[in-house]
């Protein structure tokens, strides 16, 4: 079906109004559409949390204090949390008894190491998490960092698919169902006690929820005029640092991590009531998502929210509201400069936050944490430029550099699993050049991705 854009812009600013009461009643059920897929995207980051956690020693466990830990358990020899300072035991091994039956003395302890078998967790935050109950730790560290992979291969498809199954299927056919299967995954997942299927889960769930982002963005952008869009994208855009700031608070009030899928899902049970008040598009033409590189640097950070030294609850909520002003400053700014230069400037400064949280000294907690934030609202200014982009070719091609970035993503990742595995068999988890290579990656893939902009819009 072929359809006029000028004549439906005329018809919306000339005859029924391209920015009135109905247009905005969309918006406000939007919030609570887009809320299903805005706040379950780093649940992984609660229920999967890996908290302090050292050697269990059955024979000292009784012992008051922790005295008897500098003769039974050995130095740290590094972490794989680069935004921590190390524990100052080793979270994954012990001296060896020399009686195991013996009691716990110094001299019951030889200098040899001996991996651990069992752990004892810290349960300030939490009473237990995936990551607590199969013990996703030292030799199976890896198991928990391929939940971050399998988000980005899930988005990477989802990124593919969403764009194409709005076009073919209806935006709010396509919207709906992908809330639809994501609710009952959250449900399903909060009860049945598997890792594997908790994978699959995150897999799944990730692909489904661009498919949500992509046709739930162009129905609420679609209802409105040409003078009526940019005041409704200004609006939209706040909502995912108070979707950052929901799950944050949820994941406080409900510790249990099943409790938190639950709540989660109730969420999106509320998003599906709002198909009563929320019509299709009446633009069914192809218009596809925007992110680009901004991705890559986004996802790295907010990734590693709850590394930060300090509460994970106040800093998860901290950061997502960071996010809040630079949504809301950038419409002034572009007044005075193009989005091209915008662009540009918010991913270099979100990659150059990445390359000194690499470098900087972990003991500088309250530095990281600035550094940390600024990164994450450049982060978010990005998102918001390229929703801004206007041409059917930028988007095309912007659809293709997300696809590109999350294969690289997932690239990066799988060297990460791989650092993983190989760090569990040599005993020596700091690998501290890792991340930088990230980093300064990330920087110059974004500095390409603004040359070849530049040299498309001057063809």
């Amino acid at each position: 079906m072929e359809i006029d854009n000028k004549g439906i812009d005329y018809i919306f600013s000339d005859i029924v109004g391209g920015n009135g009461p109905a247009q905005w009643k969309i918006v406000f059920f939007g919030f609570f559409l887009n809320a299903a897929g805005g706040v379950p995207l780093f649940i992984h980051m609660f229920a999967a949390f890996t908290p302090s956690h050292r050697c269990k020693v059955p024979a000292c466990e009784s012992q008051p204090g922790d005295e008897w830990m500098t003769w039974a358990l050995p130095d740290s020899q590094g972490s794989s949390n680069f935004l921590q300072e190390d524990g100052q035991y080793d979270s994954c091994s012990s001296y060896r008894m020399k009686d195991s039956s013996g009691e716990c003395t110094p001299d019951n302890f030889s200098n040899e190491t001996m991996l651990c078998s069992e752990w004892v967790y810290d349960k300030s935050d939490y009473q237990e998490t995936i990551a607590t109950k199969y013990n996703l730790v030292c030799d199976s560290e890896y198991k928990q960092k391929l939940l971050g992979t399998m988000i980005m291969v899930g988005l990477m498809f989802g990124s593919i698919l969403g764009g194409r199954a709005g076009d073919y299927l209806g935006r709010k056919v396509s919207c709906y169902s992908s809330i639809s299967i994501t609710t009952c995954l959250l449900f399903i997942s909060g009860v049945i006690p598997s890792y594997e299927f908790y994978a699959a889960f995150i897999l799944l769930m990730c692909t489904c929820l661009p498919i949500h982002w992509i046709c739930a963005h162009n129905i609420l952008v679609e209802a409105f005029g040409v003078e009526g869009r940019e005041k409704c994208i200004a609006i939209k855009d706040t909502f995912a640092p108070m979707y950052t700031a929901i799950l944050g608070g949820l994941a406080y009030f409900f510790r249990p991590y099943a409790h938190l899928h639950f709540a989660n899902g109730t969420l999106g049970l509320i998003a599906l009531s709002t198909a009563f008040f929320i019509p299709e598009s009446v633009r069914w033409d192809c218009v596809n998502a925007n992110w680009i590189t901004v991705t890559f640097g986004a996802y790295t950070l907010a990734l590693n929210i709850t590394n930060l030294s300090g509460d994970i609850f106040l800093n998860f909520i901290i950061s997502g509201l960071a996010e809040l002003p630079a949504s809301l400053v950038i419409y002034v700014l572009l007044k005075y400069t193009s989005r091209r230069f915008n662009l540009f400037f918010y991913q270099f400064i979100t990659s150059s936050c990445c390359v000194a949280l690499a470098l900087i000294p972990k003991s500088w907690s309250v530095t990281v944490l600035i550094i940390f934030l600024i990164g994450l609202s450049s982060s978010g200014a990005g998102f918001v430029m390229v929703w801004l982009l206007p041409s059917t070719g930028s988007r095309n091609m912007f659809h293709a550099c997300k696809a590109l970035q999350y294969w690289c993503r997932i690239s990066f990742s799988a060297l990460i699993l791989l650092e993983a595995i190989t760090a569990s068999h040599h005993r020596n988890p700091r690998i501290p050049c890792r991340k930088r290579r990230e980093k300064i990656s990330m920087n110059s893939t974004g500095i390409k991705i603004i040359i070849i902009l530049e040299a498309k819009a001057t063809s």
